[in-house]
């Protein structure tokens, strides 16, 4: 997959579920495999706000955890 069209799979995912600008942020840092730490870090953050926003993003896109969102993106079709 082309980077262009990666980019626009996330944002038609992220619209998709309606996710918060910051949730966005967060979520796209997930699917690259950032752990909650390096989160924290990279949007000068706590480690609070951002387990916060992940709990956010698992009730918005119905999903259990890391595995099953990177799953659910992975298998996401553009509409």
């Amino acid at each position: 997959m082309e980077i262009k069209d990666l980019i626009d799979k996330k944002e038609i995912f992220f619209n998709y579920f309606e996710l918060t600008d910051r949730e966005k942020d967060i979520c796209e840092l997930m699917l690259d495999n950032l752990n909650i730490q390096d989160i924290s870090d990279q949007l000068f953050l706590s480690i609070g706000t951002i387990k916060t926003h992940t709990h956010n993003i698992y009730l918005k896109t119905n999903t259990s955890g890391r595995n099953d969102l990177e799953y659910l993106f992975k298998n996401f079709e553009k509409e």
